[in-house]
């Protein structure tokens, strides 16, 4: 005649809340990035120019006040150009949690190409030597190394994160 209805207690409201949690924990988690690919590709190549220019200026500033040998400048410019896509590769396929060593290799050769560009620009010729070869080389090879390691410790990260909110 007329069903009983069970008082709600406190055992069924934090049920309730932890299926709530969970399922948009999982839908988070399958859920699609809106953002794609060429996104983070973007975002890391303006990210490795805004590290590379204020290391410029800081080694420039450095050689104008101390005496620093000039054969010694070309590997300083190209430790500064590789800290920054290994930062850059890093972060940007970290956040784009997949295909790492793809993009990282790509964000390094693409910097590297503008690099060469540039200086092919100030030159006033276009010439292909080993410093070239050199330059894009060595961005190919640690973009790809930090677009691996971004991917594989960028989950490790997300995982300890999630962790901590459970």
């Amino acid at each position: 005649m007329g069903y009983i209805q069970t008082p709600n207690t406190q055992k069924s409201t934090f049920s309730r809340k932890a299926a709530r949690e969970k399922s948009n924990e999982i839908r988070k988690k399958y859920i699609p990035n809106s953002r794609n690919r060429f996104y983070y590709l973007i975002k890391g190549i303006c990210m490795s120019v805004s590290i590379s220019v204020p290391l410029f200026f800081i080694i420039a500033y450095a050689i104008n006040i101390t005496d620093f040998p000039e054969e010694y400048m070309p590997p300083a410019l190209l430790s500064t150009i590789l800290i920054s896509i290994v930062i850059s590769s890093f972060y940007a396929t970290a956040a784009a949690k997949s295909k790492g060593w793809f993009n990282g290799t790509l964000i390094g050769f693409i910097y590297m190409f503008i690099l060469v560009i540039i200086r092919w620009v100030l030159e006033n010729r276009i010439s292909f030597n080993k410093d070239i070869l050199t330059m894009l080389l060595c961005g190919l090879l640690i973009g790809s190394v930090c677009g691996i390691a971004g991917l594989n410790l960028g989950d490790k990260i997300r995982n300890a994160v999630f962790k901590k909110h459970e």
